[in-house]
């Protein structure tokens, strides 16, 4: 008899990733470093995703990158104006404000910044995060023809350095315009879209409801319309696309209501293995886990271990 993981598996080998943002450590009451060091030398993992904040100094992300590398891993760094973790938009104070074509400057600075420090550890770049998606708190939006501008001021500042390097833009897996102007923009453009899964989320986010939307709960085998879409999304052009973000905590308005009874509305153990055996089932061939700051903080509450629950899962060791 087959396990569900062998049921439901269209790719024997997954590279398994996972998102780090010290930020949000800090929001939890955890060391950081304690966190990090902790995910990078569990074996788990080939990849971690860095979150470049451009309003923290590029000096705080280097100890992450050089001690990702000692430990295997490959380095891939998210930047830009809208980076993940909420607020999502994470611009200096007095940057805000200025007009375009200062903010601009300032921006392109902060780029050049980054790729100096970290173009020679660093092969693959994430471009904003979710930039089409309207989410998150600032007033101005990242337009289409600014993305591709960044973008390529970003590729231009990589090729001075003389290494093939890779642009990832990531959008949500729902959001089907975000996706099209991300394929629209070609290889030219951007070489890797990521698409960001979650599964248990709030029925209706701008007015704070508790209510948690099941879209892919229950049996895994009756894929519904969008598994089958994004299905087809891998199998067509698995090397071009990834899942940059897969959901592994819970959906929180503020980070009380992660760490409370109510986070188990939106992830438990139960859920963790439903989304894995989604996310293994859909092809993907790289998948990156979000939420493995807040695994720390729930074994610390409540000694839940999620980090064994993935793991056993990743070696096929669960029914």
């Amino acid at each position: 008899m087959k396990t569900n993981t062998e049921e439901y598996s269209h790719s024997s080998r997954i590279k398994w990733g996972f998102t780090f943002s010290g930020k949000y450590c800090r929001e939890l009451g955890l060391e950081e470093e304690e966190v990090f060091v902790d995910a990078i030398n569990s074996g788990q993992f080939e990849v971690v995703r860095l979150c470049a904040y451009w309003d923290e100094p590029v000096s705080r992300l280097k100890w992450q990158v050089d001690n990702s590398l000692k430990a295997g891993l490959e380095v891939v760094i998210a930047g830009g104006q809208k980076v993940p973790r909420w607020p999502e938009y994470h611009i200096p104070q007095g940057v805000t404000d200025l007009p375009a074509n200062e903010f601009n400057k300032k921006l392109y600075d902060y780029w050049r910044e980054l790729i100096e420090e970290f173009s020679g550890q660093v092969s693959r770049w994430q471009v904003e995060n979710e930039p089409f998606d309207e989410f998150g708190i600032y007033e101005k939006r990242i337009t289409l023809d600014g993305y591709k501008s960044e973008v390529r001021n970003v590729k231009n500042l990589l090729g001075k350095k003389g290494k093939n390097h890779q642009i990832i833009g990531t959008a949500s897996s729902e959001n089907l315009v975000s996706q099209k102007f991300l394929q629209e923009m070609g290889g030219d453009v951007i070489d890797m879209i990521g698409l960001n899964l979650y599964t248990h989320v709030p029925r209706a986010v701008k007015k704070l409801e508790q209510r948690v939307l099941n879209r892919f709960i229950g049996d895994y085998r009756k894929i519904n319309h969008d598994v089958i879409r994004l299905k087809e999304k891998f199998n067509r052009a698995s090397n071009n696309y990834l899942l940059a973000e897969l959901q592994a905590e819970p959906w929180g308005i503020n980070e009380s209501d992660k760490l409370n009874s109510n986070a188990r509305k939106s992830m438990n153990s139960e859920i963790l293995l439903g989304n894995l055996k989604l996310a293994q089932s859909l092809g993907a061939e790289e998948i990156w886990i979000w939420g493995v700051e807040w695994w720390h903080a729930w074994q610390k509450l409540y000694g839940e271990d999620y980090t064994e629950i993935f793991n056993k899962f990743r070696l096929g060791l669960t029914d």
